[in-house]
């Protein structure tokens, strides 16, 4: 059957807003330097109006986000206990663990399915990022050393008085946290200790932790990497489940 999720179409919005919110960074970057070389008042307008728009571009897509990541827990909860709260999303084959049963087990399985998918997404996709980091902090310095005063200071602007550095800062702080959740899960289901005494109520607190990370960070995983690899890791699911967290 095919996989449907209604939140598909927010998040394809949020892709779109990254799109413009990076547009409209390279444009305010542009028309910084042009400003300084040849300025002209028209210009100085146009520079306005982009970082004008840049600040309302990012906004809406930080507020998407997390509507949709509320969204987005509140079916997970749906699911699990087979009652419907207030989400309005329909989800088809996203979660794929019916045969656990309803209840906080389910739930936090779904939890541990996407923080599955998501590390083995961010697993590609992380290093081409902090290669990306690391090229930035290297034009950074260069550009302290040899630009005039005037252009450091609009590239400090940029990368600082922007969200740029912070992106990146997330983006870091959101793998190392993604591997921690992960690996805890991990532990308890290869270890068969699930059922052990707090073991549930820590996994539930952790459940709610990668809720929050992903609403903290506002980090999206690559949607063309998931259709790519989506049922390699499908079966990799299964094949993990089957082996560690089958029901007895």
């Amino acid at each position: 059957m095919e996989r449907i999720d209604s939140l598909d179409k927010t998040y394809s919005k949020i892709s779109k807003l990254s799109i413009v919110e990076c547009i409209c960074l390279l444009l305010s970057f542009c028309f910084s330097i042009i400003t300084i070389i040849w300025f002209v008042g028209f210009l100085l307008v146009m520079y306005i109006v982009v970082v004008v728009l840049y600040f309302f571009v990012s906004l809406a897509k930080e507020l998407t986000i997390q509507y949709a990541e509320k969204l987005r827990i509140v079916n997970c909860i749906e699911v699990a206990y087979g009652e419907d709260i207030t989400s309005s999303v329909e989800t088809i084959n996203y979660y794929n663990n019916s045969s656990i049963g309803k209840g906080i087990e389910l739930f936090e399985i779904n939890i541990f399915e996407s923080i599955f998918f998501t590390k083995r997404n961010y697993d590609i996709v992380f290093p081409f990022k902090l290669i990306m980091c690391i090229l930035l902090i290297l034009v950074y310095i260069t550009s302290l050393i040899v630009s005039p005063v005037n252009l450091a200071l609009i590239i400090t602007q940029t990368i600082f008085g922007s969200s740029v550095a912070v992106v990146f800062a997330k983006e870091i702080y959101f793998y190392i946290q993604l591997r921690k959740i992960y690996n805890f899960f991990d532990e308890i289901y290869v270890s068969g200790k699930y059922n052990n005494r707090n073991n549930k109520e820590k996994m539930l607190g952790l459940c709610f932790e990668y809720e929050k990370l992903k609403s903290y960070t506002t980090i999206q995983t690559s949607t063309k990497i998931f259709k790519k690899y989506n049922d390699k890791w499908s079966a990799e699911w299964e094949e993990y489940k089957q082996k560690y967290i089958k029901k007895k």
